[in-house]
């Protein structure tokens, strides 16, 4: 019943929001929307910046967008938000809210998410790159359900490397 309840509510809420543009689907989905995830990778950037490199920041911009726009990656960002519209509803079998909330470390389908996420937008230097960010949980990150924080972390990672072999590599 309270999965059925879930999905009923679930889908009235969607259908009564119609389209949404990038920034609402993010904050719907992950809990930080589009400029949030921006400066979160302008954040880490700046931790490490490419010596006499100009236009980070529109490029970053430029190569979120581009990430942004493959269909591919939104479904990781609907898995999260699902998950975790599941978990803390209590209608994730085997996993209580107050677990959820608690990120327990009985779930690592979160890692595995962003780690498949991460790889895809930008291989392994992003999966390395995920590791240094959900380490650190700056920013934003760190107030992020369980499913969010890694899936938002994945997508400044990959966007990151991106970032670094443009302004390094001109690729």
């Amino acid at each position: 019943m309270g999965d059925e309840l879930f999905r009923l509510v679930h889908d009235a809420v969607l259908t009564a929001l119609g389209g949404l543009d990038v920034d609402q689907g993010l904050r719907l989905s992950l809990g930080l929307g589009y400029g949030d995830l921006l400066s979160l990778i302008l954040q880490a950037y700046a931790q490490a910046p490419v010596p006499g490199a100009q236009n980070a920041e529109e490029e970053a911009r430029r190569l979120l967008d581009a990430v942004l726009r493959d269909p591919n990656v939104w479904a990781f960002v609907y898995a999260a938000g699902e998950l975790d519209a599941k978990a803390a509803a209590g209608a994730y079998r085997g996993l209580t809210p107050e677990e959820h909330a608690a990120d327990s470390k009985k779930i690592v389908a979160d890692e595995s998410l962003a780690v498949a996420l991460a790889e895809y937008i930008g291989g392994f230097k992003a999966v390395l790159t995920l590791y240094w960010l959900d380490r650190q949980k700056p920013g934003p990150l760190a107030g992020l359900p369980m499913f969010a924080d890694d899936v938002a972390a994945a997508l400044a990672a990959g966007v990151l490397t991106k970032l670094y072999d443009k302004l390094i590599h001109g690729v």
